[in-house]
């Protein structure tokens, strides 16, 4: 199979059924289920700090706008 026929395949199926990896009941379980079950044991421990990395970032980020325009207001 070269790369047009992947990539024509995961269009038409989904790259679940191709891959035959097992989706979880609920969307919010996607990352952790392919974190700890995909990937090895140090790459998802690095794959789930990472997003914890970048959702506290991005709440951080949007704390401080908050913050600026509330004090700017008053």
């Amino acid at each position: 199979m070269n790369f047009s026929e992947v990539i024509s395949a995961i269009q038409t199926n989904g790259y679940s059924t191709i891959f035959l990896l097992a989706l979880p009941a609920y969307s919010d379980e996607l990352f952790p289920s392919l974190a700890l079950n995909q990937l090895g044991p140090l790459v998802g421990i690095f794959f789930l700090l990472g997003i914890t990395a970048s959702s506290y970032a991005s709440a951080d980020s949007a704390l401080a706008g908050l913050t600026t325009s509330f004090v700017s207001t008053f």
